[in-house]
C-alpha cells in the first residue's frame, strides 16, 4: 500500500533592514528602518505590533523579528553607529610673514581621524587657500583647517593666527552698529602709528582698498580688517 502525502514548504522572511550605518559625529540621527512585508514585527524582542517601520534617532544595535501570514519567521539586524571624530594630534609650527608679505606658514600640524582624510586649509573670509597638512605662502592673518573624513563628515579647527613682522599693527576698531539689519553698519581701523591714508586695508581677505580704513554698509556679524603699506 502506497501513502501520499503533499508537504508545502514555505520560505522565511527576509527582512532586509539595511547595511550597517555610521553618523559624523554630532550629525542628528534620523533612519528609518523598514522591514519589509509581514504580520507581525518584533523590534528588539519588544511585544509583537503590525508596525512594519521603527524610527531610529540613538546609537545601537537594532533587532527585527517578522512573522509572515505562515508563521513563519525571519530576522534581520543593523548596527548605527557614529564615526570617532578627528582631532589634532600635533599642534602646528606659525611662521609669521614679513612686511606684508605672502610668506607665512602653518606647518607640522597633524590630524587624527577615522580613516583617510582630506585638510583644506580656509582664510578668515572662508575662501580656499591651501591644502594639506602644511599651509604656505600666505600673508598674516587667520586661518582654518577643515578636515574632511568618513562620509562627508567634517571639523573644523582654528584659527591660527599669523602675524607679520615689523609691520604696522592696528591699534584700535571702532565699530558703528547696524539698525534692523538694514546693512548701515561700519568700522575705522586706526594704524598703531602714522597716518591712516598711508595703508591699504582688507576686510574678511578681501582685496586691499585705499579707504583710510573705514567700511561701510555692513550686516551683523565677525570681521577682520588687515592693513599694509601703501607703497
Amino acid at each position: 500500500k502506497t501513502v501520499k502525502d503533499t508537504v508545502v514548504i514555505y520560505p522565511l522572511p527576509t527582512p532586509q533592514l539595511g547595511n550597517d550605518t555610521l553618523f559624523c559625529p554630532g550629525a542628528t540621527i534620523n533612519l528609518t528602518l523598514n522591514a519589509g512585508s509581514g504580520v507581525q514585527y518584533s523590534w528588539n524582542n519588544t511585544f509583537p505590533t503590525a508596525d512594519s517601520t521603527l524610527v531610529v534617532n540613538a546609537t545601537g544595535i537594532y533587532l527585527v523579528r517578522v512573522t509572515d501570514k505562515n508563521g513563519c519567521i525571519g530576522r534581520d539586524t543593523i548596527n548605527v553607529a557614529r564615526y570617532d571624530d578627528a582631532s589634532v594630534s600635533v599642534n602646528p609650527d606659525i611662521t609669521s610673514s614679513n612686511c606684508g608679505q605672502s610668506n607665512g606658514a602653518i606647518t607640522g600640524i597633524e590630524f587624527t581621524t577615522p580613516g583617510p582624510s582630506m585638510v583644506i586649509w580656509l582664510d578668515a573670509a572662508g575662501n580656499q587657500v591651501g591644502t594639506g597638512n602644511n599651509l604656505l605662502n600666505v600673508p598674516a592673518g587667520a586661518y582654518y583647517a577643515e578636515v574632511n573624513f568618513g562620509y562627508n563628515c567634517s571639523h573644523e579647527f582654528g584659527p591660527y593666527p599669523i602675524t607679520d613682522n615689523n609691520a604696522t599693527q592696528i591699534a584700535d576698531v571702532l565699530p558703528t552698529s547696524d539698525h534692523c539689519n538694514q546693512g548701515m553698519g561700519g568700522l575705522s581701523a586706526l594704524p598703531a602709528s602714522g597716518n591712516p591714508a598711508d595703508f591699504l586695508y582688507s576686510l574678511n581677505g578681501g582685496p586691499y582698498q585705499a579707504n583710510g580704513g573705514l567700511f561701510t554698509g555692513l550686516g551683523e556679524g565677525e570681521y577682520h580688517i588687515s592693513l599694509k603699506d601703501a607703497a
